[in-house]
């Protein structure tokens, strides 16, 4: 679907439960389901040429599907994004040449407020993402995590991670992390940047 720079603001909202994709081919073990589902979108032109759509989506129990071994286990708690798509949406169908228009009028996903509860890991944080000179994601992002130690451990139980690149990285976020409030998990803050296609942690690719 193609947006109109002319589109009049208006909103759209979904409240949504007991959601169901995939699995048509692979049975029930291909299959996504969400427990409750809301989101919101509110498109308005910033002016003649640079609509924005905000948005915000919650939500809660995604089953992820069975047929796949899921490190952090098989349902994510809650998920939260609230942003904004911003630039121009031009009228073509010709997919590269949108890509670029949108990046040249200053085209950006942002991502004011995100979280994540999967297992033991809780992820929150802000981004912005855009596209570089070659059509390739670019952007930055600051995350808040809790629960790393045990969300490590179950990477390297799983084979994501080696024991032993998961004892390094455990002893890395120890190092960064900051104390909890009031009985409130230790916190770390991991800030991100994603340049030429490779991904920056601390400045470290």
């Amino acid at each position: 679907v193609l947006l109109s720079i002319d589109q009049t603001p208006h909103e759209e909202i979904l409240h949504a439960a007991d959601l169901r994709a995939g699995g048509a081919t692979g049975g029930s073990a291909g299959a996504l389901t969400v427990d409750t589902l809301q989101a919101r979108m509110y498109i308005r032109p910033t002016d003649e040429i640079k609509p924005a759509i905000a948005f915000a989506i919650d939500a809660t129990a995604i089953a992820l599907p069975s047929r796949y071994r899921w490190a952090l286990g098989p349902t994510i708690s809650s998920l939260r994004l609230d942003g904004s798509l911003l630039g121009p949406f031009p009228a073509t169908p010709d997919i590269t040449a949108r890509a670029a228009a949108w990046r040249n009028g200053g085209g950006a996903l942002q991502l004011g407020k995100a979280s994540l509860h999967w297992g033991p890991l809780g992820l929150s944080g802000n981004a912005r993402l855009g596209l570089d000179q070659q059509l390739q994601p670019d952007g930055d992002a600051n995350l808040r995590a809790t629960g790393y130690d045990d969300t490590l451990d179950a990477m390297a139980k799983a084979g994501v991670l080696s024991p032993s690149a998961a004892l390094a990285a455990k002893a890395l976020l120890s190092l960064l992390a900051q104390p909890g409030d009031k009985g409130k998990p230790a916190a770390v803050e991991v800030p991100l940047r994603l340049r030429h296609s490779t991904l920056f942690m601390h400045d470290i690719p």
